[in-house]
């Protein structure tokens, strides 16, 4: 955890696209909720959108957070039970993550080809070059079912073939890249076939994404790849996980960076 100051939050409010706020009991001890109304107003008038997240027992009582928040005249519509807002927090945390980075590598697999996620990856690239982001593609000589499967998946998508490149081609730019997202892949990026010599996928030729500032893996679930070990990229540091279809969690933080 990384304190900051109350300068720096406001920078990072002014900055953001899209907020949640999670009010909760030390709100109420300090009857603060017509101060965060306020920010809220503040916000909005920049263009930001805010909502309110609400656990069922923040407070003292079921319903605490929102008799506060409806007597500091918060609007109803803006107010969200967690089972309807939570899936929201990891989208908008790698849409953040993504509007702030200079390079983006994005590394397809098995699950991208599953979900039929190519244009959606295509227009999610696009948005980001459009912000002045520089973003490739790279590629790892078995990912997919077959050779070539997402240069296939990719070319018919219409990602032009410039940005798109080999494993050994961009492997050593990893470490001077902001962020690495990776979409449906598991194998072809497990440091374990570097770091761990017992490992049955040893010595297999690995896309290193770990080396990047952060990265970003999505993909259904913790479970294992095709070769069936745990992949300790999952609890780096400076890794995220967004679980879903890759589609559907594409179009939605390309939502989030729409704002």
């Amino acid at each position: 955890m990384v304190p900051v100051s109350a300068a720096e939050t406001a920078e990072l409010l002014r900055e953001a696209k899209s907020v949640i706020i999670v009010p909760g009991y030390g709100m109420a001890v300090a009857q603060a909720q017509h101060t965060v109304n306020e920010i809220v107003k503040t916000l909005r008038d920049k263009g930001v959108t805010v909502r309110f997240g609400i656990h069922p027992v923040a407070g003292r009582m079921p319903g605490h957070m929102n008799v506060l928040l409806a007597e500091a005249e918060v609007p109803y519509d803006q107010v969200f039970e967690m089972e309807d807002i939570n899936g929201e927090f990891g989208q908008a945390d790698v849409a953040i993550i993504l509007g702030n980075a200079e390079t983006v590598v994005i590394v397809p697999g098995y699950g991208l080809a599953v979900a039929r996620a190519q244009h959606a990856v295509k227009e999610l690239a696009e948005k980001l070059v459009h912000k002045g982001i520089t973003v490739m593609y790279a590629i790892h000589p078995v990912a997919g079912r077959m050779p070539g499967h997402m240069h296939v998946l990719l070319a018919e998508a219409k990602v032009p073939y410039d940005i798109v490149l080999e494993m050994d081609e961009i492997n050593d730019d990893f470490g001077d890249t902001d962020v690495a997202m990776v979409i449906g892949a598991n194998d072809i990026v497990n440091p374990a076939a570097q770091d761990d010599p017992t490992s049955p996928i040893a010595g297999m030729p690995v896309l290193e994404v770990w080396k990047a500032r952060t990265s970003i893996v999505m993909k259904r679930s913790m479970a294992s790849g095709y070769a069936g070990v745990d992949n300790p990229l999952f609890y780096k540091d400076n890794n995220r996980m967004l679980f879903g279809d890759a589609k559907k969690m594409l179009d939605e933080v390309l939502g989030a960076l729409k704002g």
